[in-house]
């Protein structure tokens, strides 16, 4: 349970940092890595393999 509320959190957060910061996706997924990662600490790596493809293939 905690872990999916985790998991939501960082996508939402890396979709709000792509859309309004204008940032590339690289950069969007970067800067949400490091906010997730101060909060956090250690992002699970299922979220980071899901988000590297959709930005690979969108």
């Amino acid at each position: 349970m905690k872990i999916r509320k985790r998991q939501s959190f960082f996508i939402r957060l890396y979709l709000k940092t792509l859309k309004y910061s204008g940032e590339r996706p690289e950069t969007a997924l970067d800067t949400a890595c490091d906010v997730y990662y101060v909060y956090f600490g250690k992002i699970p790596t299922s979220v980071l393999e899901k988000l590297r493809k959709e930005r690979d293939y969108p």
